[in-house]
């Protein structure tokens, strides 16, 4: 937004000149305690922060957007600033505060994990010196995307409306703890009969082929729905194994890798099957579309890799040399 922008240019700006200390300490304390609605600022100042070369210059910045202007106060580390204000929300120490104080607390405590936790702090690394410190915090909002929280107690915290987007959590105690409307940038999961082989997306991402058992399923993308995506149609089922499967530049054809040594087309409008390429004397383990379409491009169980003409199926050049099964094939952008 345009009040982020404004804030975090004239807070660098202050910083860079070395001058506006007390520009930078109201405008720091506000965003750590009145704007939760600000990430970008958050994320801003974590940023900025790693760029500052040395660690004296990184731990007074933070304790000036930190506090209130004082040498003794600026002279705390950064981070234990940080802790600190995670510390503050713990719900022993918030009872009985009033609504508003409370608000601000938590404000201040999910922006100061926020920044802490874009800063690569090691969170498991002080629930090893202290195994009860996150314990009871609450930090909702907060952004924890890639957060290392290995083995952090988090026993009744709320986590609640947080990012946890690739968050590792191995090991991490979460008994009682509040993690509604999480978001760990996840679509629903699609659950299937069958083991999944592959699957493959048209480019404008409406329409799905999946390779589950022995049959190859069409999904269509549904944004009305929380389930995101529904069957389509089954568009082929047999005794063999497709192992991959790719759409034609322009969606209109997939073609799969199977089991029984082809490579096989279909017509996703009207399911209606296309050329065998056959040939290779092994499993096609993977294909791709050239990017004109013209042309289909396999790798084999048999070590070798054909280029095959998409319109008649016929082999157009056998590549050979590999010593091993081709997995990948992939074609330059140019074609």
């Amino acid at each position: 937004s345009f009040l982020e922008y404004f804030v975090v240019e004239e807070l660098w700006q202050a910083l860079q000149q070395g001058k506006g200390q007390e520009l930078v300490e109201v405008w720091g304390t506000c965003c750590l305690t009145k704007y939760p609605k600000m990430p970008a600022v958050i994320s801003f100042v974590a940023e900025k922060l790693l760029d500052i070369s040395t660690k004296e210059l990184r731990e007074e910045t933070i304790g000036m957007l930190l506090q209130t202007g004082s040498s003794a106060a600026r002279s705390v580390s950064a981070r234990e600033n940080l802790l600190q204000l995670i510390q503050m929300s713990k719900r022993e120490r918030t009872k009985g505060l009033s609504p508003e104080r409370l608000q601000l607390i938590l404000n201040a405590a999910s922006n100061a994990i926020t920044v802490l936790s874009k800063s690569g702090f090691l969170f498991s690394v002080k629930a090893h010196e202290n195994p009860t410190f996150f314990r009871g915090i609450q930090v909702p909002y907060a952004d924890l995307s890639m957060a290392q929280l290995w083995d952090v107690d988090l026993t009744d915290a709320d986590l609640s409306n947080c990012l946890l987007a690739g968050v590792k959590l191995r090991g991490a105690n979460l008994t009682r703890c509040n993690m509604a409307n999480v978001d760990f940038a996840q679509w629903p999961m699609l659950n299937f009969s069958s083991g999944i082989e592959a699957l493959s997306l048209t480019r404008d991402g409406n329409h799905m082929a999946v390779a589950a058992g022995h049959e190859v399923l069409l999904l269509l993308k549904n944004n009305r729905s929380s389930a995101m995506w529904k069957t389509d149609r089954q568009l082929w089922v047999s005794t063999d194994l497709v192992w991959s499967l790719a759409w034609s530049p322009d969606g209109r054809h997939i073609v799969g890798g199977l089991s029984d040594c082809t490579a096989r087309l279909w017509d996703a409008r009207t399911s209606n099957a296309g050329p065998v390429l056959k040939g290779h004397t092994g499993d096609v383990a993977s294909v791709a579309w050239s990017p004109d379409g013209r042309q289909i491009v396999s790798g084999s169980w048999d070590s070798t890799v054909r280029l095959w003409d998409a319109i008649s199926g016929n082999v157009c050049t056998v590549l050979k040399g590999h010593t091993g099964i081709v997995l990948t094939v992939a074609w330059s952008p140019d074609g």
